[in-house]
């Protein structure tokens, strides 16, 4: 976000097409990769904690040097009660998402690693701790999400199908998870 008065919302309304942007030489991605879509946003915000609208991504392809994979639409919707309570929607070909409740966007990595660190601490690190008051219900549904993941090199086959859902209060010391797959298959 640019930089202006934190207090006051800020609108921003655009549209475009992005014929080829290489996240690669960007430093967004690892190894070579490369995006084109036609992005619509209609938005309003102080920052990404209190995001207020939509963000539609259409005629999505994503090329890497060996495959190509194309989609149809990505969206992303947020709302921001006055009470503090917020609602975040990703809805794909491929996944969709759900978190509701109260919650920092800006945290929730740093709480995922957090929760995660504690469960196998060989794989994620803690690095930040997370003080703050979360009390969110979470879903995530997998569709046909092995041709995603193969094209960012995650080594999971058989996630086709997969649901992930549960809630977290920090407060109450609440983290409940449950999850379900058809299949699971390392690389």
């Amino acid at each position: 976000f640019p930089s202006h008065d934190k207090t006051k919302n800020t609108h921003y309304t655009f549209g475009g097409s992005i014929n080829k942007i290489d996240l690669y030489n960007l430093g967004f991605y690892n190894t070579p990769l490369s995006l084109s879509t036609t992005i619509s946003a209609n938005f309003s915000a102080t920052d990404i904690n209190d995001l207020d609208g939509s963000i539609l991504l259409s005629n999505i392809n994503i090329t890497d040097k060996n495959s190509s994979l194309s989609f149809k639409d990505l969206s992303i919707n947020s709302t921001t009660e006055s009470t503090g309570n917020k609602s975040l929607s990703v809805h794909s070909d491929f996944l969709n998402f759900n978190i509701n409740g109260i919650y920092r966007t800006d945290r929730l990595s740093s709480l995922g690693n957090q929760i995660l660190a504690v469960y196998f601490p060989s794989y994620f690190h803690n690095d930040k701790f997370v003080e703050e008051m979360n009390d969110f219900n979470f879903s995530l549904e997998a569709n046909t999400i092995d041709e995603l993941l193969s094209i960012f090199n995650i080594p999971i086959k058989g996630a086709n199908t997969s649901k992930i859902s549960g809630k977290i209060n920090t407060n109450q010391n609440i983290y409940q998870v449950d999850a379900s797959t058809a299949y699971r298959d390392w690389e």
